[in-house]
């Protein structure tokens, strides 16, 4: 993949092999260090725990007349040298850092399918298998199982059991209980494969949405049976202020 340059939080990303990365000075200054390069000082002596960093060749102008190199890390490098860098701002960097490298890695997901062809495309969908169905993808096989498991019956994966359609606007109904889930409802009042309530909403809260999923798996889990599990729901999402934002 081309290199790609990228700006988030007001900092500048690299992107080589698809992998975003931050600029060891940019993350000195963000630290607090009264002088940036003393980070290098940090990455050599932790080189053997970083592995391989991408460097690039500096100009001895840009050093006073010094020759060098500046390192371009990943977010897995990022995190542990600000772990290691002991500085009062050390801990705000943490969340930091996960938050912009997030943010990155969406807008490369965006460039990316911007890219793609309309001939690219086509190839795609006559060349290569169908993908799973959007709802599948939305509600992942273990929480399939989980609530099929309330309900006494068994699934090992596949196709999804029919009478599932009726669970599933029962789980998005309580998920949704929010001013905005009454809008998409209304948008799209008989949800079915192909115009799914969870197809009106950005990618941002599409990931929000899986991370309640993941909730609700819990709470099928927890449940001694369907009625319990349905109360359990109702106490967890009922009145909730949901804020998902839907897409365009």
């Amino acid at each position: 993949m081309n290199e790609m340059i990228l700006h988030e939080g007001g900092l500048e990303f690299r992107t080589t092999d698809g992998e975003p990365r931050i600029r060891d000075l940019d993350l000195a200054e963000r630290l607090g260090y009264e002088r940036p390069r003393n980070i290098r000082n940090l990455i050599d002596r932790f080189r053997n725990d970083l592995g391989v960093c991408f460097t690039v060749e500096q100009t001895s102008s840009a050093l006073g007349g010094r020759p060098g190199v500046e390192y371009w890390l990943t977010e897995e490098q990022a995190l542990f040298i600000v772990a290691k860098s002991d500085t009062s701002r050390a801990t705000e960097m943490l969340k930091f850092i996960i938050t912009v490298f997030v943010a990155v890695r969406r807008q490369i997901d965006r460039d990316q399918q911007a890219l793609k062809s309309l001939p690219q495309r086509l190839v795609e969908a006559l060349l290569l298998p169908a993908p799973t169905p959007d709802w599948e993808r939305m509600f992942q096989s273990s929480l399939v199982k989980a609530i099929c498991e309330l309900h006494g019956e068994h699934f090992d994966g596949g196709q999804h059991p029919r009478w599932m359609a009726s669970t599933n606007r029962k789980i998005y109904d309580l998920v949704f209980s929010s001013p905005i889930g009454r809008t998409i409802k209304e948008r799209n009042p008989m949800p079915k494969h192909g115009s799914n309530h969870h197809q009106h909403l950005t990618p941002e809260a599409r990931e929000y949405l899986a991370a309640q999923l993941k909730i609700v798996e819990a709470i099928a889990r927890q449940s001694s049976g369907k009625i319990d599990f349905w109360r359990r729901m109702e106490r967890e999402y009922a009145g909730g202020m949901l804020q998902l934002s839907l897409g365009a």
